[in-house]
């Protein structure tokens, strides 16, 4: 009986903290597997960087631009020559999930392979990472920590076939709902 409460305890605080709801293979679970109520705040991030830009103070740095698109809707733009992210757009709210939970679904093909060889950004090429940042929604949402996927063209071979259909399936999405590119 002590063994079934203990089994129970730990099933009701995973869930509580967003750790019952177990992805397809990710480990976060999706927006589907997640009722509307709780989904909660969902970030899609995808940033490019290398090369050089000059910096708003003149000196050189790192070319970096990164577009975020949160699930109210809400589309910022950041790069190297400014100082905070921009506000550019607003979007449908379900725009976000969707992108979300192509990467959720999709983060045994994106992870698959891993990169060889010298990141591009060593020789003035471009490194591409998308970032998605899920908060749990509901009543325990403030005691929850985020669960983060990031998906990095430099730790990852993005081109694979398999990974290919993916990151197909999410630029159709973002280009279908007109987002900026990074």
């Amino acid at each position: 009986m002590r063994t079934e409460i203990a089994g129970l305890l730990v099933l009701v605080a995973l869930t509580a903290c967003g750790g019952g709801t177990t992805p397809s293979s990710s480990g976060v679970g999706t927006a589907s597997e997640i009722p509307r109520s709780q989904q909660g705040v969902v970030d899609v991030t995808v940033e490019e960087r290398g090369g050089m830009c000059a910096a708003p103070d003149g000196t050189g740095t790192v070319c970096a631009r990164t577009v975020t698109v949160t699930s109210d809707g809400t589309v910022t733009v950041a790069d190297a020559t400014t100082t905070s992210p921009e506000l550019v757009e607003q979007v449908e709210p379900d725009v976000a999930p969707a992108l979300a939970e192509i990467i959720e679904n999709g983060f045994n093909d994106l992870t698959a392979v891993k990169f060889e060889g010298t990141c591009p950004t060593a020789i003035d090429g471009v490194e591409r990472t998308i970032t998605v940042r899920r908060l749990p929604g509901g009543p325990q949402a403030a005691m929850a920590d985020a669960a983060v996927i990031a998906i990095s063209s430099c730790q990852h071979d993005l081109d694979t076939p398999a990974a290919r259909r993916v990151l197909d399936r999410f630029d159709e999405v973002w280009d279908g709902a007109d987002l900026p590119r990074p």
